[in-house]
């Protein structure tokens, strides 16, 4: 990856919604790990694939103020 990582549709009552993860946030890190380290291949299997009650620290940036949110995994129906 290259470049930033911005949050644009974020889906009512989906995990990153409910940490409060807002369109427009600029993700940093997951869990103190630079964004641009991951691929998207990785996010997929961390976050669409990830086990149910694992949890992602996010390091965010929200009109310029950084943030951390606490994203927990669970079953998307």
């Amino acid at each position: 990856m290259s470049g930033r990582v911005i949050a644009a549709n974020i889906l009512k009552g989906s995990a990153a919604y409910d940490a409060g993860l807002e369109p427009d946030d600029e993700i940093m890190a997951i869990d103190g790990k630079p964004i641009l380290d991951f691929t998207p291949e990785l996010l997929d299997r961390m976050f669409v694939y990830g086990d149910v009650g694992t949890t992602h620290e996010l390091s965010i940036v929200h009109d310029g103020e950084a943030r951390k949110l606490t994203v927990t995994l669970r079953d998307v129906l």
